[in-house]
């Protein structure tokens, strides 16, 4: 009777011990299912937007003003930057300003604040209106970082708008389809 006792001492310390593996280890899982799930709320939700503006510096002489306005539809604030910005007007590539180097704070429900992006003289109007060029068309590139209020969630977004100029208001267009075509030419 000596080894059943012994046996069942074992046995009991055994499943004990496999019961608390199991359990630490259920815990584990629930955790980092948590900390998914916490990372996916309060991660940033921004969709990018240009703004053009026609200003009249002159009389009779319209400049276009673009702006970046990258809108937070998530239910969080975040941190936003924007680098890399250039300004392609038909064949030539103006760097406008490379980098903003601080991080803007974004309000939540649509808020946005505005980076400014370049300016388009009447003379590179005329000149993409007479088929001047041969790509005939304005593209703002810019990259966007964003990261969350506890710097958990950071991302990347490389953005392409082209900047339609031929009807009565200027039109800004979010073209992804056309980063990869662009980056071929080295723009």
């Amino acid at each position: 009777m000596e080894w059943f006792k012994l046996f069942s001492n074992e046995y009991a310390n055994g499943v004990t011990a496999v019961a608390a593996s199991l359990a630490l280890l259920l815990t584990a899982l629930t955790l980092l299912s948590l900390k998914r799930e916490y990372r996916a709320k309060y991660r940033p939700y921004i969709v990018p937007a240009v703004a053009v503006d026609e200003v009249e510096k002159e009389p009779g002489q319209i400049t276009l003003v673009t702006s970046i306005h990258p809108r937070n539809v998530g239910p969080h604030p975040c941190w936003i930057k924007i680098s890399d910005i250039k300004l392609v007007i038909g064949d030539e590539v103006i760097d406008t300003i490379t980098t903003i180097k601080e991080w803007s704070l974004i309000g939540t429900q649509g808020a946005s604040v505005a980076f400014p992006s370049g300016e388009i003289f009447p003379i590179g109007i005329q000149r993409i209106r007479e088929n001047f060029y041969q790509v005939n068309r304005i593209e703002l590139h810019f990259t966007s970082h964003t990261k969350s209020i506890d710097d958990d969630h950071k991302s990347s977004q490389r953005c392409l708008f082209v900047i339609e100029i031929r009807g009565l208001k200027p039109i800004a267009m979010y073209r992804p389809d056309l980063l990869t075509v662009s980056s071929d030419l080295n723009r």
